[in-house]
């Protein structure tokens, strides 16, 4: 009868242990890709912004419009 309870404690420990290790992993996997996204769009923001400031100085000679 111990050894029972003991082989079904382990047994119950051991799921609960690969339940916690994947919900880790989940939860890396998301942080990884925050930084990508954020990343990316900083990128974005850098080019966007050199865009703004090579047309300002170019005085209007270039006009951009949005259709």
């Amino acid at each position: 009868m111990e050894v029972t309870a003991t082989s079904m404690g382990k047994a119950v420990l051991d799921g609960a242990l690969g339940y916690a290790k994947s919900k880790a992993a989940e939860e890396i996997a998301l942080q990884l890709g925050i930084e990508r996204d954020v990343d990316f769009i900083t990128d974005e923001l850098h080019m966007m912004q050199s865009f703004l400031e090579m047309a300002d100085e170019d005085n209007g000679q270039n006009k951009v419009f949005m259709a």
